[in-house]
């Protein structure tokens, strides 16, 4: 049971991924062009995350930063030929604020350096303007609808897929050891996600599947597969805040059996902000939860969680904090289950759209479940059982292009538990595409 519980956290952290894709964004659309002149590679870098190659906006005034960023002094800008006032310098800095009139407008962007190499780009901007087409972030539109998908295909080594305790294990005065012997724990897993996403005047729809299958047939009880599907609404409320909501419905067999159906609803209120150092974004979420279990051992059970994320993204160095912490409560259908908890995550991954990539992150969780008695009260933990797992990560990989990237990634997980203690180590090479 506590092995599919966890099946079901892992999922919708998946999910939760992949509709993050689309609310709040902005509907990126299609490929404008890009030349160089002299070295290709030496040519200076010219980063934004506030344009599109080409896009749809529906706001007559927007605030744009742009990175210059090259091994040699950078001598000359150019935005629609006009010559911009800076300091010769390997990085620069230009943030301008636009008013954009009905039609399409289009902004190009000139950087040499001192050794003459020469980039540049064009952004093509419509307002209250519609046109077909493919963005190099994947985005696709036809009369007015924008579409990604997105796939994950990973092979990984799992050296604990049971959750198993290591062996032995002391828990207070109490010494146990774990059911599998630790030679026989490890296996290896093949993984494919995916998901389609679509957006219309603020209206958000998705759907997808994600299946786990391991190589082992004593392992043949973890395999799982998810199908969920839902839609959104998000409606800006000023220049600098948005108001998200959706609704999700997710089907979970695990083993080859009906696990459960959950429905959510999540709320959020998103603000942002952004200046020559960086970008920066405050998410406050709710996520209300309810699960009806296939098994008759199971009551129908709830979760809700409040969230806020923050985001902050380097303008120099096109680098991406995320942080996220979270509180509430959740239950498995038993009464055992019943817990309340707290988690705090810190990841960080670069930006750049081709090219060598490397992140890391670090997270930890405090659950206490009331109504279960741990092995041993001589531990600190207290007189319930409490889980404290905490996890390392990290990945490195290479960015193909804007759309595709593949990455060797590393996750340590162990749990301080006075009730279920486990060491587990993921890695593997996942990847990933839109479309």
């Amino acid at each position: 049971m506590i092995l599919k519980q966890k099946i079901s956290i892992l999922v919708f952290v998946f999910v939760f991924y992949c509709v993050s894709l689309v609310l709040g964004q902005d509907a990126a659309l299609t490929v404008g062009k890009e030349s160089l002149e002299g070295d290709p590679t030496a040519a200076p870098q010219i980063l934004t995350s506030d344009l599109a190659r080409k896009q749809i906006i529906r706001k007559e005034y927007k605030l744009v930063s742009f990175v210059f960023i090259d091994d040699d002094n950078i001598t000359e800008i150019l935005i629609n030929g006009k010559s911009q006032e800076f300091e010769p310098n390997t990085t620069v800095t230009i943030t301008k604020k636009y008013r954009f009139q009905k039609g399409v407008s289009v902004i190009t962007v000139v950087a040499t350096d001192e050794k003459g190499n020469k980039r540049e780009k064009s952004f093509l901007i419509g307002m209250g303007v519609t046109k077909e087409g493919k963005s190099a972030s994947g985005a696709q539109q036809q009369a007015g609808f924008v579409w990604n998908a997105k796939l994950d295909i990973a092979f990984e080594a799992d050296d604990n897929p049971t959750l198993d305790l290591s062996s032995p294990v002391s828990i207070g005065d109490i010494d146990i050891q774990g059911v599998i012997p630790d030679s026989e724990q490890p296996d290896t897993r093949y993984s494919i996600q995916a998901a389609f996403i679509g957006a219309l005047d603020g209206v958000n729809s998705f759907a997808g599947f994600k299946q786990i299958t391991y190589s082992k047939s004593s392992n043949d009880f973890l395999n799982s597969q998810t199908i969920f599907l839902g839609a959104g609404y998000n409606k800006a409320l000023s220049e600098n805040s948005i108001f998200t909501v959706y609704y999700m419905f997710m089907d979970i067999n695990v083993g080859g059996s009906d696990f459960s159906q959950n429905h959510f609803i999540i709320p959020n209120i998103e603000f942002s902000s952004s200046d020559p150092d960086g970008f920066y974004r405050h998410m406050f979420g709710l996520t209300f939860a309810s699960k009806d279990f296939a098994g008759d051992e199971l009551t129908d059970a709830s979760q809700i969680e409040l969230k806020w994320e923050y985001n902050s993204l380097d303008a120099e160095k096109m680098d991406n904090f995320r942080s996220i912490i979270a509180l509430g409560t959740s239950d498995e259908g038993t009464e055992e289950s019943q817990a309340t908890f707290c988690s705090f995550d810190f990841d960080w991954t670069n930006k750049w759209e081709s090219g060598l990539k490397w992140d890391a992150g670090f997270g930890f969780q405090y659950r206490d479940y009331k109504n279960e008695t741990p092995l041993s009260e001589n531990t600190g933990l207290g007189t319930t059982r409490v889980d404290f797992p905490i996890r390392i990560s990290t990945g490195l990989g290479w960015q193909f292009n804007e759309t595709w990237k593949a990455m060797y990634n590393y996750d340590y997980v162990f749990n301080l538990s006075n009730k279920s203690p486990y060491v587990r180590t993921i890695h593997g090479v996942t990847v990933s595409g839109l479309f």
